[in-house]
């Protein structure tokens, strides 16, 4: 199953970019849509980030107009306010235990991502090495044969030269 939104949609938050409050109807949602617009088209506004935010500006009405999609984005919403919410209500103790295991596997994500540089940076080299070894001994193979080319034709050169020489009586 496809997902509901896509990555660039899933990065936003419609509420806040068109400045409505959660729960507002899709006319309150057009409307402000309308009043952003005015300022961030870019026939109005030639700024490069002015195109960037109508285009946000764009797929958030697109949100609001899609009810699966405005499901999807109110309940992840929703579910960060509570996971907030509950964090706030956590003890000092409990937080600070939480925020250790935040760091620790994001250090671990560093690591995995370091260790698949790593191995893709050996793996590279490795595929250099193994070309320079494969060149070389095409190098080597083509001087072996221009070297036989050269000797053979001094060995069929030899015969004719002997021939040619004078035996030394006249």
């Amino acid at each position: 199953m496809p997902p509901i939104l896509s990555e660039e949609e899933s990065a936003l938050n419609p509420y806040a970019l068109l400045g409505i409050e959660a729960g507002a109807t899709t006319k309150e949602a057009e409307r402000a849509f309308r009043k952003k617009s005015l300022k961030y088209h870019p026939d109005k506004n030639p700024a490069p980030e002015a195109a960037v935010i109508f285009h946000q500006l764009s797929l958030s009405l697109g949100i609001f107009q899609n009810q699966a999609k405005r499901n999807y984005v109110d309940s992840k919403l929703e579910s960060g306010r509570k996971k907030k919410q509950r964090y706030a209500e956590m003890d000092k103790k409990r937080k600070a235990m939480v925020d250790a295991l935040a760091a620790r596997e994001e250090e671990a994500k560093k690591q995995k991502v370091e260790h698949v540089k790593r191995r893709q940076q050996q793996a590279d080299e490795e595929a250099i090495k193994d070309a320079g070894r494969r060149m070389l001994e095409e190098a080597q193979k083509r001087a072996a044969a221009v070297a036989a080319a050269a000797t053979a034709a001094r060995a069929a050169r030899a015969p004719e030269a002997a021939a040619r020489k004078p035996t030394g009586g006249i």
